[in-house]
């Protein structure tokens, strides 16, 4: 649902790889935070995250 009105609302401000990006890490977060992790905005690799997520390009 939040891709979906990111997509609606941003739809000439940013191209819908970057969207995909962005909810694919704010529900990386919430998942590792849910999960009891302590997550470190300063040192947290968020690239690392998505994958093991198994978030595919």
């Amino acid at each position: 649902m939040l891709r979906e009105q990111l997509q609606h609302l941003s739809a000439h401000a940013f191209p819908p790889a970057f969207i995909k990006g962005f909810v694919d890490a704010i529900d990386a977060y919430v998942s590792m935070s849910l999960g009891g992790r302590d997550v470190d905005p300063q040192t947290w690799d968020v690239l690392a995250a998505i994958e093991r997520r198994g978030y595919g390009q």
